[in-house]
């Protein structure tokens, strides 16, 4: 029945041609899916699948199993993936039945012995037609032992069974001597049903390949150290061979909570009032993103990069951004630039799922957006990275100095204060000499005064980014320093710098340091130019959103440019990559097995006693111990 069926779908399908012309094998153009390879054969009119299976020596049937979807429109030009066929693939013989001897022990039933052995009880009547008269002690029946066909053949790392009527697991476990929980998770989104494929590993795993080939979209361990989540597309050159041509164009989708409609009437109202320029909500942040990202699109084609923008206005709704994401443009784009809020990508995780494009979040610090969503790209460092690039900075001055944490005794702050003291203690020379304490947030100078020393190195961590809480802190501290003559030095967070109800004075007093993904370009003439460029063209100064808008853009579209929409694959092959930007750099690496990256690209730096903003030097083998811990 099979093989007519098969047949009948060859005549049907044959019609596109009624010459046959020689072919010409594709042997040149391989890819690589779900660990097996394939040459990718442009169909030419006059082709069938019969004469292909001919020329590639395979069968009509597996070019057919392949290429489901392909066939049903099938017509010159058509890709076909076509099984690659070499020496380690072995056909195996036909199944054949034999048979093991059972000795009936007392009190044994048919029924018993037929589920024993995983047969029926017609079966045992077949083959043992003496046991309808009733078994006795002693007995011996024959019991049919079948070797299963293993119909798909292997490759070098992987025998492929097709299954067969009331085969299982458990089964398959037991003929080819394989654990049968390795076999759950190698075959976890198979259905376990007659003519299905399943995997069966020809060598021992480790605990931490099966989890990579639980999540990987390529079976095929000669990738295990490039990325857990490697894939190849068909219809796609994999990074590694990516070469741009201007001809290509590339589409970018920009997602961004701009409010247009709210802020038109702000504008509207701006204008009439002669007022300066109000916006709806936080959306001048986002203004500013997307004017610095205009700045990026239009250096990019002025050196020739062709591309398609296309920019939607999310309105911070999670509706809107579902219907956003079936546009056809979005679902065809090779790259997204937003959401921009946190709380939005549970449902860009379904989207990267399936469609398969990379998703860059421009602003968040929130790092769980990255958990189990391969695809996303996070621009800023979480605090959570930010307080352990703080630590690299207080290890070595550990053994010399009381460290304090100023926290409000919320679970956030504590998180933040508990990593920073362990990875203290993990850097410091002599862990054991690290005097550390944690004291709880007031608007009075006591707590402080009580714990601090007065003869000795004081460095106080501020975990809070409130600057309302930050200023009441830095305010009893400051008086610590003039007053009493306290020796401190302040780690903060990065948003410090930013702060507007903070004298000047206790940036110098307080020694205050902070870490910034930002390079120190005030003086630089990077910035002096893109000042002037920005200036020209909408009239004011740029601040740091537009920087961002700008670098991130311009990045990304150009990791576009040097390999294409799957970059994340190349992005760690090229150190240069880290240099690439005006305003920041990026280092982006993957915060777990199954996770997007996060850029762990940071800065430290502390003021002057004349207020001057110095970057700190990094501690000898910085790049060692802090990437690697």
């Amino acid at each position: 029945m099979k093989k007519l069926l098969t047949f009948i779908i060859i005549l049907a399908i044959s019609s596109l041609a009624f010459s046959q012309n020689k072919i010409d094998r594709s042997d040149d153009q391989e890819i690589l899916l779900l660990g097996r390879k394939y040459y990718v054969h442009n169909v030419k009119p006059g082709e069938t699948i019969y004469s292909l299976s001919r020329v590639y020596k395979v069968s009509s049937e597996q070019i057919l199993l392949i290429n489901s979807e392909e066939i049903k429109n099938l017509k010159a030009g058509t890709l076909l993936k076509i099984p690659v066929i070499d020496s380690t693939y072995k056909p195996f013989p036909i199944s054949k039945t034999t048979f093991k001897i059972h000795i009936v022990k007392k009190r044994e039933s048919m029924f018993g012995i037929a589920q024993q052995y995983g047969i029926t009880q017609d079966e045992l009547i077949k083959y043992n037609p003496q046991v309808t008269n009733g078994l006795k002690k002693g007995m011996e029946i024959k019991i049919p032992i079948k070797e299963q066909t293993k119909l798909k053949g292997e490759d070098e790392f992987f025998i492929y069974h097709q299954l067969r009527r009331g085969e299982n697991l458990q089964t398959l476990a037991g003929l080819y001597n394989v654990n049968i929980t390795v076999l759950k998770k190698l075959n976890s989104e198979v259905e376990i049903t007659e003519g299905n494929i399943v995997a069966i590993p020809k060598k021992k795993l480790s605990e931490e390949q099966i989890y990579i080939l639980q999540h990987n979209e390529t079976q095929n361990p000669n990738f295990f150290d490039i990325d857990p989540n490697y894939f190849e597309d068909p219809n796609y050159p994999p990074c590694s061979k990516f070469v741009y041509d201007p001809s290509m164009k590339f589409k970018i989708s920009i997602l961004l909570p701009l409010f247009i409609d709210q802020n038109y009437d702000y504008s509207i109202k701006s204008l009439s009032s002669n007022n300066s320029p109000t916006y709806f909500g936080n959306s001048q942040v986002i203004y500013s993103f997307l004017q610095g990202a205009f700045m990026a699109i239009d250096k990019l084609k002025s050196e020739n990069v062709n591309l398609e923008i296309k920019i939607f206005d999310t309105m911070n709704d999670s509706s809107e951004v579902n219907k956003i994401l079936s546009n056809p443009f979005v679902e065809t784009s090779d790259l997204l630039i937003g959401p921009v809020y946190s709380k939005h990508y549970n449902q860009v995780k379904k989207f990267t799922a399936e469609k398969h494009i990379n998703v860059i979040s421009p602003l968040s610090h929130n790092k769980s957006i990255l958990e189990d969503n391969p695809f996303v790209f996070q621009a800023n460092p979480s605090t959570l990275e930010i307080t352990k690039f703080t630590s690299k900075f207080i290890a070595p001055k550990a053994d010399s100095s009381y460290i304090f944490f100023i926290t409000d005794d919320t679970n956030e702050q504590n998180k933040l204060s508990d990593t920073l003291k362990k990875h203290i203690v993990i850097n410091s020379n002599n862990p054991d000499s690290v005097k550390y304490k944690n004291i709880i947030f007031s608007k009075f100078i006591t707590p402080y005064q009580e714990s601090l020393v007065e003869n000795g190195n004081n460095i106080v961590f501020i975990p809070s980014s409130d600057e309302i809480e930050v200023s009441a802190i830095l305010n009893n501290l400051n008086a610590l320093v003039t007053v009493y003559d306290y020796n401190i030095t302040v780690y903060a967070m990065p948003a410090i710098r930013y702060y507007t109800k903070l004298q000047i004075e206790w940036f110098s007093n307080l020694n205050i340091h902070y870490s910034d993904k930002f390079l120190n370009l005030s003086d630089k003439w990077q910035d002096m130019e893109f000042n002037k460029y920005y200036k020209q063209y909408f009239g004011s100064n740029p601040d740091n959103f537009v920087r961002m808008g700008y670098d991130e853009t311009y990045y990304f579209v150009d990791l576009l440019r040097q390999y294409g929409k799957y970059f994340q694959f190349c992005i760690n092959q090229n150190a240069e990559i880290t240099n690439s930007g005006v305003f920041m750099k990026f280092k982006f690496e993957r915060t777990g097995r199954t996770n997007g990256f996060e850029n762990k690209m940071l800065n430290m730096y502390y003021y002057t006693k004349d207020l001057d903003i110095l970057q700190e030097e990094e501690p000898a083998n910085f790049d060692e111990y802090y990437y690697n811990k």
